[in-house]
């Protein structure tokens, strides 16, 4: 039986000449497809490598050996123009799909996910400048996703004594830096540096247990 779904595209991996592993992001979670053999026919199929397109997926809904679900049918639903021919946003797409795809297990059954990752989607198709406090927008989402910060606390102003204390004002950092009581305290003032600082503390938490190889192009591109 057949089965259809809008997925974002978050890593395609090719498994032989013509035929690929698709990572991707649905309404109902982190799903892995195989797309069978690519004829000379679909040669539009190219679209897949894109990070963050959009498209329609019909799969049968038995898995194969390897827990993967057989593509028998892949629409493009919509083109992410600005993604595909600005370097900027093609970079800030790869470091979103990546966080994604550390931050979720395979398989991971989530509704909330694919509903934030839409919102920022459409915002970063439709800027042609993006701005600078637009990845940590993305970050704090995610971090709430997690449960580590509530959206109550995105504009709280504290002392700061704590790491975690900064991660809650990040964003109202970098729109309204401050300076600190405590001269031993140093904030950030730079999104990159915020952002590294997420980044670190993720990974102190166990959360992302390898290296973002994205942040380093943002820092170069974007910061």
């Amino acid at each position: 039986m057949n089965k259809t779904t809008l997925a974002y595209i978050l890593h395609s991996i090719p498994y032989t000449k013509k035929a690929y592993i698709i990572h991707s992001l649905t309404p109902m979670g982190r799903v892995a497809f195989f797309l069978p053999s690519i004829s000379p026919k679909n040669k539009s199929y190219e679209y897949i490598k894109i990070p963050l397109v959009n498209v329609e997926i019909t799969y049968n809904e038995l898995t194969t050996r390897q827990h993967l679900y057989k593509i028998d049918q892949i629409y493009l639903y919509s083109f992410p123009e600005m993604i595909s021919e600005h370097v900027l946003h093609s970079a800030v797409a790869t470091f979103m799909t990546e966080i994604i795809m550390k931050i979720t297990p395979q398989d991971l059954y989530d509704t909330q996910l694919y509903n934030i990752l839409t919102i920022f989607v459409d915002k970063l198709n439709k800027w042609e400048k993006i701005p600078n406090a637009f990845i940590l927008s993305f970050m704090a989402n995610i971090l709430e996703y997690l449960g580590i910060l509530s959206r109550k606390n995105y504009s709280t102003i504290d002392a700061m004594p704590h790491y975690e204390s900064l991660l809650n004002t990040m964003e109202y950092l970098y729109l309204q830096p401050i300076n600190s009581q405590d001269d031993e305290i140093t904030l950030p003032s730079s999104p990159y540096h915020l952002l590294n600082l997420t980044i670190q503390y993720l990974q102190s938490q166990d959360i992302l247990t390898s290296e973002i190889k994205s942040l380093k192009v943002l820092r170069e591109v974007f910061y």
